[in-house]
């Protein structure tokens, strides 16, 4: 699968498979004895045997069980695969005032060594009641600890806005390689992308399908099933891919094995013939589509308070 290359040399892969939104169980399930989900078991390992390598988790997700035996069930039946094969990612949210053990507990449950790319998954720490102390600064500091003593690669930020990244970066050791949003073409935060490529962070896509499930007949709506139509694929794959050649790494996920295959023809690399490309003027005509009408889904609440879309 083709990636893209962070600013400290590793790399990620252009497209992610997440296990949040729709198989979202909450912090609280990853401290329980019980059994897995075996629908998303099954779902992960069908993403990886398809050709995923990127795993997205988070401990606010409470996936972390099921990330693990999926990863174990692939490597098991391709001896010729390594865990170097595959990026997994993780996010640190609600236990932000010690990192260090949501990591190490991550890994445990897991059964890894280390991860890829570990994310503060949201910066709204004194919103929501859980920051005991904790600065993004202070948080910031330690996660660079991870980096250190090798539990992590990389390590980056999710859900931040332009005001907390140059908090970080005026005090950073170690800089974010990622950004992970909101972002899609009804969200394009030019401001944030701006600030992202001038420290050359990267950003990631969640929710890059906001568009056609919760603004159907919307102008993007209907532009990208008319550029579906006239390539013979879905809108759901025109989206994706648009988001891919604006540079940024979507993270999607489904049940369905048929979506599964069709995610991963937008990844240049993976498909062969099969695979598409968007010409300048389809982007540009998604682009201008998405700016006319500005839509959050996700942490709305705590956007708004802070005087952002």
């Amino acid at each position: 699968m083709a990636t893209i290359l962070f600013s400290n040399g590793h790399s990620i892969p252009v497209i992610g498979f997440g296990t949040g939104t729709k198989w979202f169980a909450g912090p609280g399930k990853n401290s329980e004895q019980r059994d897995p989900n075996p629908t998303l078991v099954a779902s992960l390992t069908g993403a990886l045997e398809a050709g995923f390598r990127h795993l997205d988790g988070a401990e606010n997700y409470g996936t972390d069980l099921e990330v693990g035996l999926a990863i174990r069930s692939f490597l098991s039946a391709h001896p010729d695969a390594t865990r170097a094969d595959l990026f997994v990612t993780s996010k640190a949210f609600p236990s932000i005032p010690d990192v260090r053990s949501c990591c190490t507990g991550t890994l445990q449950r897991m059964g890894l060594d280390y991860l890829d790319l570990f994310l503060i998954h949201a910066p709204f720490f004194n919103e929501v009641m859980i920051a005991k102390g904790a600065t993004i600064e202070s948080v910031w500091k330690n996660m660079e600890t991870l980096v250190d003593d090798g539990l992590v690669k990389s390590i980056g930020v999710s859900n931040f806005r332009p005001s907390d990244l140059k908090r970080i970066l005026a005090i950073a050791r170690i800089k974010p390689v990622m950004n992970q949003v909101e972002w899609h073409a009804n969200l394009q935060s030019p401001e944030l992308i701006e600030i992202c490529n001038e420290n050359k962070i990267i950003l990631a896509a969640y929710g890059s399908l906001v568009p056609i499930r919760h603004l159907a007949g919307d102008e993007v709506d209907i532009v990208s099933k008319e550029i579906a139509k006239s390539k013979g694929v879905t809108d759901g794959q025109v989206l994706l891919r648009w988001t891919i050649q604006r540079g940024v790494v979507p993270i999607t996920t489904t049940e369905n094995p048929e979506r599964i295959q069709q995610f991963l023809v937008v990844a240049d690399g993976v498909r062969g013939p099969s695979s598409f490309t968007l010409t300048d003027d389809e982007v540009s005509k998604i682009n201008e589509a998405g700016k006319r009408k500005q839509f959050r889904k996700f942490w709305a609440q705590q956007f708004e308070a802070q005087g952002h879309l």
